[in-house]
């Protein structure tokens, strides 16, 4: 059983322990340390890192996205890692898996393999298009007109790509480019009585009237999505609050996506609904946290939508081990890292924020990890007493001191020369910073003389960078050829890779410049610590054949590798590791 927590570290859980007994339970019977991530310590990076235990270099997840499968695909995609991973492995050996919001197991390619809520292109999984907000006009009676979604063409070209089965672009992979298009339902609200509101829809729509509780999630509101013989299906969900001032409106769901085998993710679906994935409070509550006044009624509404997550993730778990036992389980959880982005830099006592601010920032991640820790004591209730249990994190989060931009270093340095319209000419630029701006790609045949001066320039620009008080921004710049120390080798590795310095982030409009808002992970150097956090991957494991109560010391002995995770737990509960594993087996953890 493998239990992700996206972005947590250590010094996390130990800043909140309290909110976190589960968690500390398994640690007491268990190991437990701080893990290195693959570079870039990206999200796609690493989870594929924890399902293969291989580098970037065999993964190809070092981005985003890469062309394994002859065409773009997103790294979260199981099509774009062309290698072998524990689902994999599993299977063969007629084993049976269930992997919940898991980057890297989607699509399964096996009987054997069952997904829920599968991330095949991004952060989201079968969410089409966020929710919103709308202020009703009225206290006690009265009507108004909205829409469920903000336009007929709402969702986006990927959502919409995806609900019927295209590319971004509007092209079924390999077939003609399909026009797709959503209905934008009008209804309208009223009160009826005392505390009883009542939603219908414009006769066109057809759909009768539903009653709403106060605070309360309706049933699911059908929306149709059509394309040309691609016709498909999403809900909506919606809540009166604030005694009926305001109405929420959830998040589109792609029905049809909600998991495999298909007659599975059905049954799912009719028991228990459609999942919470992006709430619509919680979206609105970290969008306001800078700018706007704290929304105490936001607040309480968007921990109620992720505590029902959570519910629903150990609620369909459950179902599905009764009806299909599973023998390996494998999930995903990402709303701590969405968390952390928006709310660890004023909880680490930033000067950018108020006293208020970061008191605040505090109570959200303190509730975050009381979430995620409820999860995983639900979780923990599927296992047995000869489960093998790991508890982990694909990196951690640290906050931001300074905003970088790499393109204008260099254009500065003279090794990039942009067009008119501000776009890179490659024809006419040495050097140019790749996608996922972890590395540069030079405009020279490789092995040649010119292709390694272009080299040691783009290497010198980036070294000799530096902020006001002395610190390089580049930590590490490396040629392609001694790339292989990082585990990058083969064409999706840059002619130069670089990471940033810790605190130096990559998304700036000027070239260098300070900032103390914000917090990132990256292209950085993972050995990083901050008050409540640091930047490397934690983690947790235990069952019969680990140690008990081993804290492993990483500064001391080594830091154990993400990669040496999965061989490690392979041994440990008897599992046929995956065939490309680069890790190795950490006996010192073991019994």
């Amino acid at each position: 059983m493998v239990i992700g927590l996206d972005s947590v570290s250590l010094t996390l859980l130990d800043s909140f322990k309290a909110a976190c007994p589960n968690i500390r339970r398994v640690m007491a019977r268990g190991v437990a340390g701080r893990a290195l991530p693959c570079f870039p310590i990206y999200t796609p990076t690493n989870w594929a890192a924890l399902s293969t235990g291989a580098d970037p270099g065999v993964t190809h997840a070092a981005g985003w996205s890469n062309n394994t499968a002859g065409r773009p695909l997103s790294t979260f995609d199981r099509r774009a890692i062309p290698c072998d991973t524990i689902f994999d492995a599993a299977a063969r050996e007629g084993l049976t898996t269930l992997a919940v919001a898991y980057p890297s197991a989607y699509p399964t390619g096996s009987p054997r393999n069952m997904v829920l809520t599968p991330l095949d292109s991004g952060l989201a999984s079968n969410c089409l298009a966020p929710g919103k907000i709308v202020e009703t006009g009225f206290d006690r009676s009265g009507a108004f007109a909205f829409d469920l979604l903000d336009k007929p063409a709402a969702l986006s070209s990927a959502a919409m790509a995806k609900a019927v089965g295209a590319t971004e672009d509007g092209a079924a992979p390999g077939g003609p480019k399909r026009r797709a298009s959503a209905s934008a339902v009008r209804a309208f609200v009223f009160k009826a009585g005392r505390a009883k509101w009542k939603l219908g829809f414009s006769p066109e729509a057809g759909a009768a009237r539903i009653e709403l509780k106060h605070e309360t999630w309706s049933q699911p509101i059908r929306v149709d999505v059509a394309a040309p013989g691609r016709p498909g299906r999403c809900d909506v969900r919606v809540m009166i609050f604030d005694g009926g001032r305001r109405l929420a409106v959830s998040e589109a769901y792609d029905v049809g996506a909600l998991g495999e085998p298909a007659a599975l993710a059905r049954d799912v679906y009719r028991r228990f609904g459609p999942p919470t994935e992006h709430s619509v409070f919680y979206s609105r509550m970290s969008r306001t946290f800078h700018s706007g006044p704290h929304d105490a009624t936001i607040t309480r509404l968007a921990h109620k939508d992720l505590e029902a997550q959570a519910d629903w993730i150990v609620r369909a778990a459950g179902h599905v081990q009764k009806a299909r036992p599973f023998d390996v389980f494998y999930i995903h959880h990402h709303y701590p890292d969405s968390v952390l982005h928006t709310y660890l830099a004023a909880a680490n006592g930033s000067s950018a924020y108020s006293p208020r601010q970061r008191a605040a920032a505090r109570s959200v991640i303190r509730n975050c990890l009381r979430i995620c820790d409820g999860l995983i004591g639900g979780l923990l209730k599927l296992a047995g007493p000869s489960t093998t249990v790991l508890l982990v994190s694909d990196h951690g989060n640290v906050p931001n001191r300074y905003m970088t931009n790499v393109q204008k270093r260099l254009v500065e340095t003279g090794l990039t020369v942009l067009n008119k319209d501000g776009s890179v000419s490659r024809s006419r630029s040495p050097a140019w910073p790749g996608a996922v701006w972890t590395w540069i790609d030079v405009n020279a045949r490789e092995g040649a003389g010119k292709y390694e001066q272009i080299q040691r320039k783009v290497i010198d620009a980036l070294l000799d960078w530096k902020a006001p008080d002395g610190e390089r921004v580049i930590a590490l710049a490396l040629k392609r050829k001694d790339s292989h120390l990082l585990g990058y080798y083969g064409r999706h590795c840059g002619d130069v890779t670089f990471h940033y310095n810790s605190g130096f982030s990559w998304f700036g409009g000027q070239t260098l410049a300070a900032v103390r808002a914000g917090a990132n992970h990256g292209p950085q150097m993972p050995v990083t610590f901050a008050r409540i956090s640091d930047n490397m991957a934690f983690f947790v494991a235990a069952g019969p054949a680990f140690r008990r109560g081993l804290r492993w010391n990483g500064q001391a002995d080594g830091y154990i590798r993400l990669t040496d995770l999965l061989p490690t737990v392979c041994h440990a509960a008897a599992l046929p590791a995956p065939s490309d594993v680069t890790g190795s087996i950490r006996y010192r953890l073991l019994r």
